[in-house]
């Protein structure tokens, strides 16, 4: 797997191994939220931080509901079309 360039930190799992309980503290700490680890040069695992891996599992239960993606589309579209409204717009209505 090609790893993308906007990714998390990139380490060999030697390196990981050796500095776990460090990379572990700076997850904890929010100092980074991800960590690709690697094998022979290739993508091999993740080490994250539970609030990042939480928002993930988060994220994949929205998308798994079409009725939520449906509106995350029509959103998208009206926002392209520059079908948008104001806050004061959206709550101050009679």
């Amino acid at each position: 797997m090609m790893i993308p360039a906007n990714w998390p930190e990139t380490l060999p799992a030697t390196t990981v191994r050796r500095r776990f309980t460090e990379l572990l503290k700076q997850l904890g700490e929010e100092e980074r939220s991800a960590i690709t680890i690697t094998r022979n040069g290739v993508a091999a695992g993740v080490l994250m931080s539970v609030e990042e891996y939480q928002g993930l599992l988060e994220t994949l239960e929205i998308l798994a509901e079409p009725a939520i993606v449906n509106h995350l589309r029509r959103a998208q579209r009206n926002f392209a079309r520059g079908r948008i409204r104001t806050h004061e717009q959206v709550w101050h209505r009679a």
